[in-house]
């Protein structure tokens, strides 16, 4: 999974690489050409996050295997210099694999996007995607040698424990707070933040000249929301209902799990989405830029949905466990596959309602000033709907839940 985790980034480089070369969109002619090259930075950060995610859960498969070499008196140079060859060698076959990919992407990107917008292979397109691609191989290579030094064996021998910062409540205390206060002032700091988070949506259609500026707040603000707003909200709202069964308190749970758990693959999802469509108004009404935009969009959000599948499957021990726990409780199989569908149809509905309904807030505006038509709108959601829909599909536990009723 980690190897096919690299071809989906290797091959979205080498394809927007290869676009803009065919294009010649890197001349710098002109103050427009300079979203082409900040598009490409963020392709590059992007992928950086990306690796970031995948290579957590290739180091953690490799965690017990480390801990033996470490216990049996491997030096930690050794093992840093393990796992830079082997990420080397995979960097390497996914460079041969996305490069007959990226081939092939472009042949089909041309048969779908008009005549006008040139999609072919070129030396200069695979110079520069190689280039930014032994930049994430380094990335890469930097996150496994922090991995080897910063975890003990013994932390790698658990590696649900492994490269994960320890938290601590600082002992000095300034006043002395009363729990309304605090209470109090938490309420306050979720209506800023809420309302931070929706402001730049009504903002955008003053007219405002700086659309990515505003989606860049409301960015922010999602990310404070999913980290300090989103599990005391639904567990307040679970002590509010008192679940007549233990069926939903359970599924409510297991939600609150997985915005905790996958909240960083969420907001990649949700600032994709929302960036990329408000960049529309630099395009300038090129159709060969609004048309990348559009590729971009979909190459990422493909890479995103990918990567939340692989970490969905690398949770399948623990959610194994948790099912034979339930099972013992009494639970039935019908009740499983009920508590395992509520649980992916709450986490695909929010992601929806947020990353979707923040880009058609942006596309009504756009369309109502003539920047883009109607049928931008139409295939954003037509792309989520259907990497959504393949992410409900492949989910192991519900497959397994299906087959066993």
């Amino acid at each position: 999974m980690y190897f096919l985790s690299l071809v989906f980034a290797c091959s979205e480089i080498l394809v927007y690489f290869n676009i803009t070369a065919a294009q010649d969109a890197f001349r710098l002619t002109g103050d427009s050409d300079y979203m082409i090259v900040g598009l490409s930075f963020y392709i590059l950060v992007l992928s950086c996050a990306m690796i970031l995610s995948s290579n957590q859960l290739f180091s953690r498969s490799k965690a017990r295997e480390l801990a033996l070499r470490s216990s049996l008196g491997t030096s930690q140079t050794s093992i840093s210099l393990y796992l830079i060859l082997q990420v080397l060698i995979l960097f390497a076959a996914a460079i041969a694999v996305s490069l007959a990919v990226s081939t092939l992407v472009l042949k089909g990107l041309q048969l779908y996007f008009p005549d006008s917008v040139v999609f072919e292979i070129s030396a200069f397109g695979n110079i520069g995607g190689i280039s930014c691609i032994l930049f994430l191989a380094g990335w890469s290579a930097l996150l496994n040698i922090s991995f080897t030094y910063i975890n003990s064996a013994a932390m790698l021998l658990n590696a649900s424990r492994s490269a994960k910062p320890v938290e601590y409540q600082s002992m000095v205390r300034f006043g002395n707070p009363t729990p309304e206060s605090e209470k109090r002032k938490q309420i306050m700091s979720r209506i800023f933040w809420f309302v931070l988070f929706l402001a730049p949506a009504a903002l955008i259609h003053t007219g405002s000249q700086e659309p990515v500026l505003f989606c860049g707040i409301s960015i922010y603000a999602f990310w404070r929301l999913l980290h300090e707003t989103a599990e005391p909200l639904l567990k307040l709202i679970g002590r509010k209902r008192a679940f007549r069964n233990a069926r939903n308190m359970i599924t409510g749970g297991m939600y609150r799990y997985d915005l905790q758990f996958y909240r960083f693959i969420i907001f990649l999802i949700f600032m994709n989405g929302v960036f990329l469509h408000a960049l529309f108004p630099y395009a300038e009404g090129d159709v060969f830029k609004l048309h990348l935009i559009q590729i971009v969009y979909a190459l990422s959000m493909l890479q995103m949905v990918f990567l939340l599948i692989v970490t969905f499957r690398s949770e399948a021990g623990v959610r194994n466990a948790w099912d034979q726990q339930l099972e013992q409780l009494g639970f039935e199989r019908k009740d499983l596959f009920l508590i395992h569908a509520g649980e992916i149809f709450l986490l695909v509905l929010t992601v929806t309602l947020c990353t979707l309904g923040y880009i058609a807030v942006i596309c009504r505006y756009f369309m109502s000033e003539g920047i883009i038509r109607q049928d931008v709108l139409v295939y954003a959601c037509a792309v989520f709907a259907v990497l959504m829909g393949v992410f409900v599909l492949t989910h192991s536990g519900t497959g397994k839940k299906v087959k066993n009723v």
